[in-house]
């Protein structure tokens, strides 16, 4: 087994290195179950994730099921587009305090059937997405960056999530999208129970499809909408008349009567997802179901803007966990010296500079990696920042100022498949914000670093080595750029691509 064929170096809860010591392997294509479980020689099965308080990394396509029947502390987490065409099912005693994490995994069904006195298990669930997902449980439930078809739950605290069908019991839902219905808790054997729950549920937020039934389980709640802009009202209204005139039992009545009251927290919205507003999701089938939870980047979409925050609102898919190649020097022009890179180190999945190294320029390239069918190529995060300087000049070459730190770029290699390189050309992308690159009004063609001496425009970068690569607003040029006739802006769409680092040094 080639060690390349698990990206994964790290824990996303915990940020520790896995390793064949605190780790056990899985892969669906190329392991066998008979094998120790190590990076090099990894398991085969499901079946094999059998010991409490370990982590296990999954890669591939699972056609199984999989019971947890001793769930203490144990750790799954998917490598990239890992897939589990079965369901997740977690049954035990209601006592054994069960602890189950999960992180960057689509499987049909995450279904928890602990019960009984004591049956208090804990959940935390990061970047996943679910066709049914219950963990309808009195313990803890920590959801993040997660999509469900169906969600029944009680949650401590959520997310960037999006759910199709949410059940309300005792506690809320935030930074989150909700597209078809919101369920209330109904149980009669329960009434009495209900006048007392605390906290009520709460939803912040949140953006809610003004499509979205209102449900008292499964009896629909009917809302008549007023005036544009009067929806949470009109909502609470509906809430209220359905509360004092239909349902009969005391307590069902007062628990909705104060759930109307208190349910909409701070920055959620009500939102109609339909032509010709912004579509909030990135794709539609031709019934107007959500065929791609992932998110559409046009501006007006109000997930983009609607947390307290203002930070993303519901569900990408997983994020792509790139792994580089080890460090290489190059020189100022960009070729391979042959030499063994110094200059940069990868510390805990982000990018480091020794300052004391004496060499120009290094870069690390990863291999051809691709994101979901439907994703937009949008944005790079990065803690790899200079400390002591209020500019940033993103790029290959750059004219350096004295006392400058180390300036970098993420250099991005259209590809048209995983084995063929694009024409579309080489760009270069900022960090910490959404990529954008200049097109030429009339032609749309990507306007190129060789085009900009006929716009006027004086570049700093070495045009023998970026002369055909398009401008993007990771350069310098961009502002003038965008000062220019006939010049218009969009963002970049594939699927497949090669990222690569390239740092220089101030000296």
């Amino acid at each position: 087994m080639a060690l390349s064929n698990f990206t994964v170096l790290y824990d996303p809860f915990d940020g520790a290195k896995l390793t064949d010591t605190n780790t056990i392997f899985i892969d669906a294509d190329t392991g066998d179950d008979n094998n120790p479980g190590t990076r090099d020689l990894p398991k085969k099965s499901l079946q094999s994730i059998n010991v409490t308080g370990k982590k296990y990394l999954l890669r591939g396509v699972f056609n199984e099921n999989y019971l947890i029947t001793t769930g203490i502390g144990i750790i799954l987490i998917g490598d990239l587009n890992t897939v589990i065409n079965g369901s997740i099912i977690f049954r035990g005693s209601g006592a054994m305090g069960a602890n189950l994490k999960i992180a960057n995994i689509k499987a049909i069904e995450l279904n928890n059937e602990v019960e009984g006195a004591g049956a208090t298990p804990s959940f935390n669930i990061k970047n996943c997405e679910f066709g049914l997902l219950n963990t309808a449980t009195t313990g803890r439930l920590v959801l993040q960056n997660t999509v469900a078809g169906s969600f029944m739950g009680y949650p401590v605290s959520s997310g960037k999530c999006t759910i199709k069908s949410a059940l309300i019991y005792a506690t809320g839902i935030d930074e989150s999208i909700i597209s078809e219905n919101i369920k209330f808790w109904s149980s009669s054997s329960d009434a009495t129970y209900l006048i007392s729950i605390s906290p009520l549920p709460v939803i912040t937020n949140t953006v809610i499809f003004k499509s979205a039934q209102w449900k008292w389980i499964n009896n629909t709640i009917p809302v008549t909408y007023t005036t544009p802009g009067n929806e949470i009202a009109d909502i609470k209204a509906a809430l209220l008349d359905y509360a004092n005139n239909v349902l009969t039992v005391t307590q069902q009545k007062t628990y909705l009567t104060n759930v109307a009251n208190n349910i909409f927290g701070y920055g959620t919205i009500i939102y109609d997802d339909s032509a010709p507003n912004v579509r909030v999701f990135n794709r539609y089938d031709s019934g107007g179901s959500v065929a791609d939870a992932s998110l559409n980047l046009e501006n007006g979409n109000p997930a983009l803007t609607a947390s307290f925050t203002k930070s993303i609102v519901g569900k990408y898919r997983p994020k792509l966990n790139v792994t580089f190649k080890a460090p290489r020097e190059i020189t100022d022009t960009g070729a391979e010296t042959g030499n063994a890179g110094t200059l940069l180190a990868t510390v805990n999945e982000s990018i480091s500079i020794d300052m004391s190294s004496l060499q120009k320029r290094n870069k690390m390239e990863t291999d051809v990696v691709s994101m979901y069918p439907g994703d937009m190529f949008t944005q790079w995060q990065s803690s790899f920042m200079p400390a002591s300087t209020e500019f940033f000049y993103f790029g290959a070459k750059q004219i350096l100022q004295t006392g400058q730190h180390p300036i970098n770029a993420v250099l991005v290699t259209p590809y048209d498949t995983p084995a063929t390189p694009s024409a579309f050309p080489k760009f270069l992308a900022p960090f910490n914000s959404p990529v954008e690159i200049a097109y030429n009004a009339t032609t749309n063609a990507p306007i190129l670093f060789n085009d900009l001496a006929a716009l006027g425009i004086v570049t700093n970068k070495n045009l023998a080595e970026c002369g055909t690569w398009a401008v993007s607003n990771a350069c310098h040029e961009w502002y003038p750029l965008m000062q220019a006739a006939n010049v218009r802006v969009d963002r970049p769409r594939f699927r497949h691509f090669v990222l690569t680092l390239i740092a220089n040094n101030a000296s």
